[in-house]
């Protein structure tokens, strides 16, 4: 599978347009179809849509190859999940950043007082 992102060919931000969505596997591979060609992106924006799990591990396959992110937002990513599924799914996307040295990771408070945040999720 290609990489697509929104940026140039060696640095760029991946990040999802449109409005808020529950993105399942099937509506990942739509919006990665709709994304622009870049290798390793500085900057993951993910905030703007919520993913189950089995999108979530999709997507994973996809961020682990990126080792050039600094900045991570990971905002309302799990909104509307179940617990068990929410904690699984922001587990899989964290371990798929942990080969980055990230600067920055936004997130909201409610997910730190509502949910263990993985131990692959260090900041440096």
């Amino acid at each position: 599978m290609a990489l697509f992102v929104e940026g140039n060919a060696t640095e760029g931000i991946f990040e999802f347009g449109g409005g808020r969505e529950m993105v399942e596997t099937d509506r990942l591979n739509e919006l990665l179809q709709t994304l622009t060609q870049i290798r390793n992106p500085s900057v993951i924006r993910l905030s703007n849509k919520s993913f189950s799990h089995p999108a979530a591990e999709a997507l994973g396959e996809i961020l682990v190859n990126f080792k050039n992110v600094k900045v991570a937002d990971i905002s309302d990513i799990i909104a509307g999940r179940p617990e068990t599924e929410a904690l699984k799914t922001l587990t899989t996307l964290c371990n798929s950043l942990s080969g980055n040295t990230l600067l920055e990771v936004s997130f909201k408070l409610y997910l730190v007082k509502s949910y263990i945040l993985p131990p692959s999720l260090s900041l440096s």
